[in-house]
């Protein structure tokens, strides 16, 4: 035991051992200061807003997530429908432009037929066929090539929609 006479006690040891936990104390707190000077100038002079989120904005925000996110899928859902319901009119609409053309197709069937009638009787009487008529089985001719190609480019449209 001669070794811990030689072991000497400072007169303070309270002191001794409080200082390095002080200056730890004002090392946190200094750090703290500088961070939150630095936030305040940012604030400051950019206009930008740091600062905590507390637990109840958080919750709004979330709620609102929720309730933007229902909203969404109704304007969805309403757009869907919408456009369903556009196709099918599209569709109508088509249908019936083919049922005009069909009847504009009869009804000039009929009146090639009258025109190539006049133009047998002319021919059975051996007369020349007059050219007002010639024109008016030309341009019937003509009149229904148009209206099939129309037909054709209604019914492209009808599957394309489908």
């Amino acid at each position: 035991m001669p070794e811990e006479e030689n072991i000497t006690v400072p007169k303070d040891h309270v002191a001794v051992a409080t200082e390095p936990k002080k200056k730890r104390l004002m090392v946190v707190i200094t750090t703290i200061g500088t961070c939150g000077v630095a936030i305040i100038a940012l604030n400051t002079f950019t206009g930008l807003n740091f600062r905590p989120a507390w637990a109840y904005e958080t919750e709004q925000l979330a709620a609102s997530d929720v309730l933007i996110m229902q909203r969404l899928e109704k304007v969805l859902q309403i757009q869907g429908a919408t456009s369903r319901t556009v196709l099918q009119l599209n569709k109508g609409q088509y249908q019936l432009r083919l049922n005009q053309i069909d009847r504009q197709k009869r009804e000039l069937r009929r009146e090639l037929a009258e025109w190539q009638s006049r133009a047998q009787g002319f021919r059975d009487e051996s007369e020349p066929v007059p050219s007002w008529l010639r024109n008016s089985i030309a341009d019937t001719n003509t009149s229904m090539d148009e209206l099939s190609i129309e037909r054709n480019t209604v019914e492209t449209k009808i599957l394309e929609l489908e």
